[in-house]
């Protein structure tokens, strides 16, 4: 097969979408080399070695053209794709190039979520705006959409009105980085240089409202002999309204700017528990990367936390700040429940690699050739 890529985000995101475009991709190349691969992005960087990639027929393509980079993807990429013979294109983060059916091109896009949607106050009117509209039309468009979860499926249908048949689940891959402890040096340094304590519970989000950061200090607020907290996240001014928050209670809550994946993997390899408090999300990659490194998840009841999590996790009311406080304490006083939790986080794992998100994406290319 030849695959075309909008890598703009391969190349230039450094976070959610950026990942998952990556991941992909790399995935792709290691267990399917026999097919040829072709990156559109306005231009490389660094960001994505793709030269290591095992994939013999690998090919970036940048824009050269003289129009700006917003207009040569959405409107010059489609022509771009054809000149290179591509059979399948695959827009991975909700987006599509316009003309790609008219091409003879068949097309996959991945939508993340409808966050912008069920949680509007998070986002700008303008942004929320653009959203639809390119949501909508590259729902409309592509062959099949891709949701990353079966949680998103359902709004997607909900929201776009699209038949079961043209909406597949594939779920996103985790890096498998999480599941081999860091070098036990790495883990002394990084306890030392963020002054971690022995025991504590970890956050690890962006901090805005729906990630509900502020519900755990409410909790642990009401709680006898509440455990650190170490917090992993940027947010602003919504951080320091939070961080005030947490003195006035009197609360040991660390804010570290750590400075390097191994750093956060030492991080979490040292953590007592992981606390997933969201109020909505399309996947929730943390969750895994908890369980990956081999401690017990404490998570939302609602949204996509319990398809992700699955039976390896202590749910919670979210909106109830007792509620979380009674799994704290129990996730910290009771070592058999923690280490069963434990035990089936590493077994949940196994539904997240690599090799299963590579096959499941390649038979969904297959069966539009």
């Amino acid at each position: 097969m030849i695959i075309g890529f909008d890598a703009k985000r391969a190349f230039h995101n450094t976070t959610g979408l950026g990942n998952y475009s990556r991941t992909l991709i790399e995935e792709l190349a290691i267990y399917f080399p026999e097919n040829e691969y072709h990156l559109f992005t306005p231009k490389k960087s660094a960001l994505f070695p793709f030269e290591n990639l095992p994939a013999p027929q690998f090919y970036v393509h940048e824009n050269t053209s003289i129009w700006p980079d917003v207009y040569w993807r959405s409107r010059l990429l489609s022509g771009a794709a054809s000149q290179h013979n591509i059979q399948l294109f695959h827009g991975l983060s909700h987006e599509l190039p316009l003309g790609l059916g008219s091409r003879g091109i068949k097309s996959v896009v991945t939508m993340h979520d409808t966050l912008f949607m069920d949680f509007p106050r998070d986002f700008q009117p303008i942004d929320r705006a653009i959203y639809k509209k390119k949501w909508a039309k590259a729902c409309q468009q592509a062959d099949i959409v891709v949701a990353i979860s079966e949680a998103t499926k359902s709004r997607l249908q909900h929201y776009f009105s699209l038949p079961e048949d043209r909406v597949k689940v594939v779920y996103q891959s985790v890096s498998e980085s999480y599941a081999n402890p860091p070098d036990r040096q790495e883990i002394i340094n990084t306890r030392f240089k963020y002054l971690l304590p022995d025991n504590f519970l970890l956050f690890v989000s962006s901090i805005i409202p729906r990630k509900n950061l502020k519900n755990v200090l409410e909790a642990l607020h009401i709680m006898n002999d509440p455990p650190p907290l170490v917090v992993i996240g940027r947010g602003g001014k919504k951080r320091r309204r939070l961080q005030r928050l947490a003195v006035k209670y009197g609360l040991k809550v660390l804010w570290p700017e750590v400075d390097s994946t191994k750093e956060l993997q030492a991080i979490y390899h040292s953590a007592t528990a992981f606390i997933y408090p969201s109020l909505g999300e399309g996947f929730g990659i943390p969750i895994i990367e908890a369980q990956m490194s081999g401690i017990p998840v404490l998570t939302s009841n609602i949204s996509v936390m319990p398809e992700v999590a699955g039976e390896a996790a202590l749910y919670f009311d979210p909106t109830s700040a007792e509620s979380i406080a009674e799994s704290i304490q129990s996730i910290f006083h009771d070592d058999a429940l923690s280490q069963s939790i434990i035990r089936r986080g590493k077994q949940n794992v196994s539904r997240f690699t690599g090799k299963v998100c590579a096959e499941r994406m390649n038979d969904i290319y297959v069966s539009l050739l």
